[in-house]
Parts: structure tokens; sequence; C-alpha cells
């Protein structure tokens, strides 16, 4: 009897394991930042006043920039489904990125760049609009500025 509830738990264990990995990635971590930035490297030659980060997510790096200034987007930028407000760059200099920008009713964008081939885009740029949303709204002081530490990423493509 002992060694059938051993062997269950063995592989219980196992299979806890097993899911976990197929599947999560575990939350997106802030690895670097906010750095102030002057520039947006997608927008051109520009002295946009922003705040840098660097996102970790399993294996990849999502960089951002964050801004509160007024940006003019050319037809380069063109809709995405992800949600409204969210607008991808036709062609990113980088052939490896994907690069997206979420214009906020508030004011505020952010420049985000992804690996080409990740799956969790629309995903992670939904999580990061709800917590950044969620950081500025509660925010005693409106120039103490923070990306979100961790980001647990909406499985919703």
């Amino acid at each position: 009897m002992k060694k059938a509830a051993v062997t269950i738990f063995i592989l219980y264990l196992l299979f806890s394991v097993i899911c976990v990995s197929a599947e999560d990635a575990g939350p997106a971590v802030l690895a670097r930042g906010p750095v102030s930035h002057d520039g947006i490297e997608y927008l051109g030659v520009n002295t946009v006043l922003s705040r840098y980060g660097e996102y970790r997510y399993g294996d990849d790096l999502i960089k951002i920039y964050y801004t509160d200034e007024n940006i003019f987007l050319s037809d380069e930028w063109v809709e995405n489904g992800c949600a409204d407000g969210i607008r991808k760059l036709e062609q990113p200099v980088d052939d490896k990125a994907v690069v997206m920008v979420y214009s906020d009713r508030k004011g505020w964008h952010a420049f985000l760049s992804f690996p080409r081939n990740a799956e969790y885009i629309c995903g992670f740029i939904k999580s990061y609009i709800s917590r950044q949303n969620y950081f500025l709204n509660i925010a005693r002081d409106k120039s103490a500025f923070s990306f979100p530490a961790l980001l647990e990423v909406a499985n919703d493509g």
C-alpha cells in the first residue's frame, strides 16, 4: 500500500512538471529599467524622451519604450487585431523583430519589440497595458515612473 502511494505521488509530480514546462514560460520579468532614454529607435531620427526597459519571458527578450509625449505615427504603423490602440510597424529595421505600439487614451505610448516567432504578443501587450495602467493610476508622484516588475502573460494570443 505504501509503495503504491509513493508511485502515485511520483507520477503526480512528473505530470505536474511536464504540464508546467510544456505550456508555461512563467511570468515575464523586468530584467532592466526603467532607464531614461532620448529617442525611440522605431521612429527614425527623434529626441522623444522615453523610459526604456527589457522583459525576459522564457528565453525571449522584449524591449519596451514608454513615453507620455505627443507622438505622430506614420502610415508605416498599421492596425493590428490585438486590441484597440495597438498598431504594428509594417517593415521593422530588424528582420528578426515584430514591433508594436500601444497608444493609450490617457496620452501615453508603449513601443514593444518581440522576437518574430513569438506567439504570445497580444497576450503580453494586454497584460502590460493592464498592469501599467494600474501603476500609473496609483502613483502619487507622476514623475516616479516604474514598469511592472512581473507580468502574467494572458493566454489569448
